[in-house]
C-alpha cells in the first residue's frame, strides 16, 4: 500500500506536530553562491534561519518532554516503556516489509516524509507486546544515505534491514503486497505469508503503482478491510506507518475492527 495523497505520521500522542526541515521546502535553484540573486541570497538566508531555529526548538522541545516523562514514572503516572525484541519469545511470527525501492520515484522532501514513517514503525515495533518480524527491503539510494545521516543509531536497529529486493529475498507464492487499488480484502494474517507495505510518498503522482507490481510479478495482493469497519472521509490510502501499525495491533488483539479504530487518525474519518 503505498502513501500515495497521504498526511504525514501523527505525532505518539497528538496529530498535531512540529515543523521539521522536511517541511522546509528547499530552494528551486541549483546554482552557486556567485550565481544567486540578492534575492534568492535572502531567501537562503531565511530559511537557514528558521532551520537554526527549528533545530533549537526540537532540542529544548525534548529535554522537557523527557524531564515531563521522567516526572511522570517518579509519580507512578505511568510506567516506563517496555521495549521488545523480535527475537524474544513473546515476539510475533507475522512478517511485515516495507518496500524501500522507491527512491527514484521521490524528491528528496518526500524521502524525509517516509523515513520519518518508517522510524513510527520501528518505534511502535519496539512498544509492541508482541513485536512483528519487520523487514525493510530494497535499502539502498537516497534514503539509506539520508537515514545514516540524520537517524543516531539506525545501523544499530532490530530490523531485518535488506538490499535485495523482496523477489529475491521471499518465495513468491508467501508475497502479499497490500494496495488499496486492490479487489481483494485482508482477512487474516498468516505467518506463512509476508505482508508488503510499499514505501512511496508520491502525491498521487503514481496511483495504483503497487497493484500493477504485483500483477506484473504474479504475486498475490490485497487492501486492509478498512470499509467494513470504518467510513473516511476520502480513499482508503494511508500512511506507511498506518498500515504498519494497523498490522501490528491486529497481530497483537486479532480484531480488525479494534485495530483499525485505534489508528486510524480522526482527521481521515467521514462525519
Amino acid at each position: 500500500m503505498s502513501a500515495a495523497d497521504q498526511p504525514d505520521a501523527a505525532d505518539s500522542s497528538t496529530e498535531k506536530r512540529d515543523v521539521d526541515a522536511a517541511d522546509v521546502p528547499p530552494l528551486p535553484s541549483s546554482q552557486n553562491a556567485q550565481e544567486l540573486t540578492k534575492n534568492q541570497r535572502k531567501k537562503m538566508a531565511r530559511r537557514q534561519k528558521l532551520l537554526e531555529k527549528m533545530k533549537a526548538n526540537r532540542k529544548d522541545e525534548r529535554i522537557k518532554r523527557k524531564e515531563r516523562r521522567r516526572l511522570r514514572i517518579a509519580n507512578g503516572e505511568i510506567k516506563p516503556a517496555s521495549i521488545k525484541s523480535m527475537s524474544a519469545a513473546s515476539a510475533s511470527n507475522i512478517r511485515v516489509a516495507i518496500d524501500m525501492s522507491f527512491d527514484h520515484l521521490m524528491t528528496d522532501h518526500d524521502v524525509a516524509k517516509l523515513l520519518k514513517q518508517v522510524q513510527r514503525c520501528y518505534a511502535e515495533n519496539r512498544r509492541a507486546d508482541h513485536a512483528l518480524q519487520f523487514y525493510i527491503t530494497g535499502v539502498g539510494g537516497k534514503s539509506e544515505k539520508r537515514f545514516k545521516e540524520a537517524v543516531s543509531g539506525y545501523d544499530k536497529w532490530d530490523v531485518h534491514r535488506k538490499s535485495e529486493s523482496i523477489l529475491d529475498l521471499f518465495k513468491k507464492e508467501e508475497i502479499v503486497y497490500l494496495t488499496s487499488d486492490s479487489s481483494n480484502v485482508l482477512k487474516d494474517l498468516d505467518p506463512n505469508s509476508v505482508y508488503i507495505i510499499g514505501g512511496l510518498v508520491d502525491h498521487n503522482f503514481h496511483k495504483g503503482i503497487c497493484l500493477k507490481l504485483a500483477l506484473k510479478h504474479g504475486v498475490k495482493h490485497a487492501r486492509l478491510p478498512i470499509k467494513k469497519h470504518i467510513n473516511l472521509a476520502s480513499r482508503s490510502v494511508l500512511c506507511v506507518n498506518h498500515v504498519f501499525e494497523i498490522l501490528l495491533a491486529y497481530a497483537n488483539c486479532k480484531d480488525w475492527a479494534a485495530s483499525l479504530d485505534k489508528v486510524v487518525p480522526d482527521r481521515k474519518r467521514g462525519k
